[in-house]
């Protein structure tokens, strides 16, 4: 067995001593196609070095108390989690240099998995020299750290934010939207997108260089181009995507990925279809309109909701108007508000 452990410990050192030469070139790489091959094994080559790490930095935290535990080939499978680690960071190394991937949560993502691949190097020599069960115990912890780092960002890249603790956090209720205040775009469109676009067209992964975060990175589009062009049948490049068949493999969302419902390519097209436009109300469409009468369905309005205070003295609310400062009723016989401001510089919160 020590002939093994030597074994997998050399490749363990000589994949991070590439690892750590990759990261010293990074910016004037030029990955060739076969190795981004590599690099786009990263999602399956995972999976095994984290459990292997899991188990290794468990059995040393656990035996820090519980000293007659014994496992007399705890070293081979710690040089293997090593060399595995070592493995999955390369490819995952590989994978962020193509086009696409940036921001936080990929440079934390990065620096964490690399972080465990050089934890679990310097671990697995020294536990080949001295296998302390403190020592062994530190790294262990500092290893279940990493890993729980990295798989976080990693969920987060490729699922969306929060991926992991979603189910635990506390979840803020959602504004009502009323049907007088509803935007097509901001209310109806947006909000596809977030659910089903933005997981791949983010700040930390814009694959096709095509952000979906803002008004202007949806104008300017992506690798690919823009997104629509109004002057011709089916709208361009996003419904074209939409519409193509599934197993395409430029079908938009990829296979694998939650995909549009037909009212929610629906809505896309019908937003196109009036101008693209992200300032247009709902009650600026025709009444007979189709996406009106979605939204009335959708929406709250004035009139069907009921509030738990009392409505305003009317002498109150006319002091509370100034030159910079309009308050009113929004509706006969209801106690809503609505308050608009005018002029940042006179705008005091306290008042």
């Amino acid at each position: 067995m020590k002939s093994i452990d030597n074994k997998l410990l050399n490749i363990a050192i000589g994949c991070n001593a590439l690892l750590a030469f990759l990261l010293l070139f990074e910016q004037r790489l030029h990955i060739p196609s076969w190795l981004q091959v590599g690099g786009r094994m990263h999602p399956l080559l995972l999976h095994l070095p984290i459990t292997l790490v899991l188990i290794v930095a468990l059995f040393a935290v656990v035996k820090a108390f519980l000293k007659k535990w014994q496992w007399s080939q705890f070293n081979t499978w710690l040089s293997a989690a090593a060399c595995l680690a070592a493995l999955t960071a390369l490819s995952g190394l590989l994978l962020s240099l193509e086009e696409g991937y940036d921001g936080d949560q990929m440079r934390w993502h990065k620096w964490s998995g690399i972080a465990v691949a050089w934890c679990m190097l310097v671990w697995a020599f020294i536990a080949e020299r001295n296998n302390n069960a403190a020592t062994s115990s530190a790294f262990g912890l500092l290893s279940l750290v990493g890993i729980a780092i990295a798989g976080h960002q990693g969920a987060n890249i490729t699922h969306g934010d929060d991926f992991l603790l979603a189910p635990i956090q506390l979840q803020q209720a959602k504004p009502v939207v009323l049907l007088e205040d509803a935007l097509v775009f901001q209310d109806m469109v947006q909000p596809i997108l977030e659910a089903k676009c933005m997981s791949c067209h983010n700040e930390d992964k814009a694959k096709g260089e095509l952000l979906m975060t803002s008004e202007a990175a949806l104008r300017k589009g992506g690798k690919s181009g823009t997104l629509w062009n109004l002057q011709i049948p089916g709208y361009g490049l996003m419904m074209d995507r939409i519409h193509l068949p599934l197993q395409d493999k430029k079908h938009m969302p990829p296979a694998g990925k939650p995909q549009l419902t037909a009212e929610e390519s629906f809505v896309i097209e019908q937003w196109l279809a009036k101008g693209a436009s992200f300032q247009q109300p709902v009650l600026a469409l025709a009444e007979n309109d189709t996406l009106r009468k979605m939204a009335t369905q959708r929406f709250s309005q004035l009139s069907n909701v009921s509030y738990d205070f009392e409505a305003a003295d009317a002498n109150d609310i006319r002091q509370l108007n100034t030159a910079n400062r309009s308050v009113y009723v929004l509706a006969l016989n209801s106690p809503a508000l609505a308050v608009e401001f005018y002029g940042n510089h006179s705008f005091n919160q306290s008042s």
